[in-house]
Formats: C-alpha cells, structure tokens, sequence
C-alpha cells in the first residue's frame, strides 16, 4: 500500500517511525536503567546493612517469587506487545486485547497467592520465614497492575516512564534512610513493593484515561485465544527460569544463604551491566513484529545488522566486565567480598550470550513465527540445568553454578543460531 503513496507522504511517515522508534528507545533506556542500575546503588547498603548470610536469605526469597511473577505475566509482555502493535488502529480490538490479558493476570494473581499462603503454612522451608515470603509477593501485585505490553506495542513507553521514574527514585531514597542492619530485612520487599504497586495503580490510570481502555466483556473464547497466543511464550519462560532463578534458589535450599549471596551479588552485577542492551530489544520488537507484515525481506535485513552489532558492542562489555571484575566487586559490594571475583569473571561472557540469544530467539524466531521450536531450543537448555543444577550447587557450589549457567546459555545460543542458519536465516 505504501508503494502507491507519495514520495513525500513516504518520507514524513519514514521520519515519524524514526521519531517514535527513537522516543521509545530513549524511554525504555531510563526505564531499563532504572531497573537494573539502581539495585546496584542500593546493594553496597544492603551488603553492610545485612550481611552476606541476610541478604543471600532476601536474594532467596525473592528468586522464589519470580517463579509465581512468571505466571502472572504468563506470555502477555510478548504475545500481547505483538498484538497490540498490529492492531494499534483498531480501538476496538485493543479494548478486547487487554480486557482478557488482564482478566488472565487477575486470575493468575489470585492463584498464586492461594499456591504461597498454601506454602507458608504446611511446608516447614518457607514456614521459618514466612512475612519474608508473603511480603515479597507484593511485587506480583505490582506486576499484575503493571501494562507495559500496553505501551510498548502502541510504541508509546513515555507515558509509564516518568511514573517509574519518581517510583524507583523514592524506593533508592527509603533504602539508604530505613535499612542499617539484618533487622531491617523486611522492609526492602515492603518498600520494592510499595513503589512498584503505586507506579502499576497509575499506569493503569493512564491506560484508561489517555488511551480509553475501558474493559469490555470477558468471553471464554477471548480468554482462550489470550492463553493460545501466550502459551508458548509462558513455557519458554519456564524453561528459562530453570537456569536462571532457579540457581539462585538451589544455591539457597542446597549450598545455604551465604552461597546464595555471593552468586546473586555477581549475577546482579552482570545482569546489570547486560541491562544497557534490553531498550533496543523492546524497541525494535513491535517495530520488528509490524514489519513482518508489510516486508519479511527488510525485517531481515534489520535483524542481520541488529546481530552483528549486538556481537560486537556485548563482546566488548564481557571483556570490560572480565577485566575490571576486582574493581567492581570492590565498587559494589566491598572489600570483604573479593571471594566473588572468580565467579563473576565466569558470568563476564553472559551479555555476550544472552544478547545473541535474544537477536535469534525473541526478534528473529518468534517474529518468524517459530514460536515451537523457539520453546524446544529452551527447555533442551532448562532440562540440562534443572538435571544437574542440585549436585552442582552442592558439591561445588557457586564458582560451579555459574559455570553451568554458561554452559546452558552457550548451548542455548548456538542452537538458535544453526537452526536460523539451516533455515536459510544467516544472521552472522
């Protein structure tokens, strides 16, 4: 269609795209900042406030929440951003889009609360620190309030930035004032919380007052095409939680808090530092997802030029993080735990691995529409880790898990890759 439209009609809508891809990313860039920076301000304070063995305690229980945050977003933060970029003109249909994903995330909340209090009460491991478990589950109530699928389909991650960003800046603030020692430990889950739910209520605000997403009524069939169209994504996030979260959690029940602190101190710091690329991967997703429509041989072309920097600009990060490892270590978390230098010079190549990934996997795969064999490639990943993961955390505890997280994010990434490749997809 847009063939037949005017040069310059063509070129003033080449130079909105630009101007919302670049509005976009630039807001995705504070709100990704903001997510994974400022927990690196605070966790100096939380190391010398609570100690190795508390804060391993905090890393354990919230890892273990992440499980139930993972049911609640379901597969909505893929399938329902996809969706809403193809209907964005179509006001109607969104209505319908996020009555159901919401009703869904409601269900889901509520479920999983039922599964944790169930927990806290019989199960003796989660009984001896039950307010820890049961306050930390207020981040799940955040992310049930949270639309930000909403947003970046519509291409429009303005309106929920500010709110996080005033949200995220109270929560560091209340941080350095209230948490000075192990004592405290309660109110770092009560203060996450409390900002996220209050940036979640006033997103939801928006969606409905600057956009009109007034809910419509829920059918069984909406409510069954939503779990369709999530599904596959919901279990590749399970299966990715199995190396991920999951070793934190082992570390915790198997090899003890202090394991568990020292290994999440690392992983923070990475994930920190991978962080810096996720804005271009939220950006050009529904941008990516659009233009499979209109012209499968330029979304290509982008993802081609995607990879290559993304090999080049992680490499560069992973070698960074490799060789400053002491001072980071010293930065972040203290003199006191240079023990973790080794296991993060281990983690150093993750951006590297995780960033290739995400270019095959979530932009090049799911787009492509290889939503099954995306989910395949990742539990083959989960089941390797979910095997060995108990006797690695064990026996060798967290200089051995990280070693294993690298083995399954380097199998992951390369199965990826040689399918895309046999397929005729050559990336790199």
């Amino acid at each position: 269609m847009k063939r037949f439209l005017p040069v310059r009609v063509q070129g003033l809508l080449l130079n909105q795209t630009r101007k919302r891809l670049l509005q976009n990313f630039v807001s995705l860039s504070v709100l990704q900042g903001l997510n994974y920076l400022l927990p690196l301000l605070v966790m100096p304070v939380l190391m010398q406030a609570l100690g190795v063995a508390t804060f391993g305690l905090l890393s354990y229980a919230q890892a273990f929440i992440q499980y139930f945050i993972i049911v609640i977003d379901y597969g909505f933060d893929l399938s329902g951003t996809q969706q809403i970029a193809r209907h964005r003109e179509e006001p109607e249909k969104l209505k319908e889009i996020v009555t159901h994903i919401l009703a869904l995330k409601l269900l889901f909340f509520v479920s999983s609360f039922l599964v944790l209090l169930g927990l806290v009460t019989w199960v003796p491991v989660f009984q001896e620190n039950r307010l820890l478990f049961l306050v930390s589950f207020g981040v799940a109530l955040g992310q049930l309030l949270m639309p930000i699928w909403f947003f970046q389909g519509m291409e429009r991650m303005k309106y929920v930035t500010i709110v996080h960003l005033i949200s995220k800046a109270i929560y560091a603030g209340l941080i350095f004032l209230v948490v000075r020692q192990p004592q405290d430990i309660l109110w770092v889950p009560i203060l996450q919380a409390s900002g996220i739910v209050v940036a979640g209520g006033v997103s939801l605000t928006l969606l409905w007052r600057e956009f009109g997403m007034r809910p419509t009524g829920v059918t069984l069939s909406g409510l069954k095409y939503q779990l369709g169209q999530g599904w596959f994504v919901f279990i590749s996030n399970v299966s990715i939680s199995a190396y991920t979260i999951s070793n934190t959690f082992f570390l915790g029940l198997l090899a003890g808090p202090v394991a568990a602190g020292y290994y999440s101190g690392a992983e923070k710091i990475v994930r920190a530092v991978q962080g810096l690329f996720i804005p271009v991967s939220q950006t050009l997703f529904p941008y990516l997802s659009k233009l499979m429509h209109e012209s499968p041989e330029r979304m290509i072309g982008l993802l081609r030029t995607l990879a290559r920097w993304t090999f080049l600009g992680a490499a560069l990060v992973s070698f960074i993080i490799a060789v400053a490892a002491p001072w980071l270590v010293k930065l972040v978390m203290g003199e006191e735990f240079l023990p973790v230098v080794p296991v993060l010079r281990i983690l150093a190549g993750l951006p590297l691995l995780v960033c290739l990934s995400n270019v095959f996997g979530i932009q090049a795969m799911l787009n492509l529409g290889y939503r099954r064999q995306f989910f395949y490639i990742l539990f083959t990943g989960s089941v390797l880790n979910i095997a060995a993961v108990p006797f690695v955390a064990e026996h060798f505890k967290y200089t051995g898990v990280a070693l294993l997280l690298m083995i399954t994010e380097g199998l992951v990434t390369g199965l990826m890759y040689f399918f895309l490749y046999k397929r005729g997809v050559k990336l790199l």
